[in-house]
């Protein structure tokens, strides 16, 4: 990312983890660089990351699961902000993609006794297993769902939909 200022901030670099400052002043060889000592570059930064995270554009939920918009739609992800799906078949409370659909559409699972946010909640799959539900219906990830923000599974044999709260 390349941002310019009057100040003589020349460039921000940064990763998920760890925000790093990088301020080059001046020009040619003489020019100086400081790091992490930029509070320009801190500042936009940080505002940057604020207003453009998933995290911290969730409408509900918590670190586990939530909701909030992302490539410019509004769906209920996992705590590492991978698209949920719902799936037709299953009614209120009950699971009914097990086996080979499972597989495919991994349920997204929470150990018991997990506290969740309002309108989540946990129930009980046919292996024991907790699965994670939105106002009862039990959400899924999708295997072929490789990076944040994909969709893949939505509509997918006519059976499942993007969860969107």
């Amino acid at each position: 990312m390349i941002v310019s200022s009057s100040r003589g901030l020349k460039s921000i670099f940064f990763t998920r983890k760890h925000i790093t400052s990088v301020c080059i002043y001046g020009r040619g060889p003489q020019h100086t660089r400081r790091t992490a000592s930029c509070p320009l570059a801190t500042a936009a930064l940080t505002a940057l990351i604020l207003t453009n995270s998933p995290a911290n554009a969730s409408s509900h939920g918590n670190a586990l699961v939530m909701s909030g918009p992302l490539n410019g739609q509004v769906f209920i992800m996992n705590e590492k902000y991978m698209s949920l799906y719902f799936y037709s078949k299953d009614t209120n409370g009950v699971s009914k993609c097990n086996g080979a659909c499972a597989k495919a559409w991994p349920p997204a699972l929470m150990p018991a006794g997990t506290q969740m946010p309002e309108s989540y909640s946990l129930i009980r799959r046919g292996d024991g297993t907790m699965q994670i539900a939105f106002k009862g219906q039990p959400l899924y990830l999708y295997a072929k769902d490789r990076k944040i923000g994909d969709t893949k599974g939505d509509g997918a044999q006519g059976l499942w939909v993007l969860a969107r709260p």
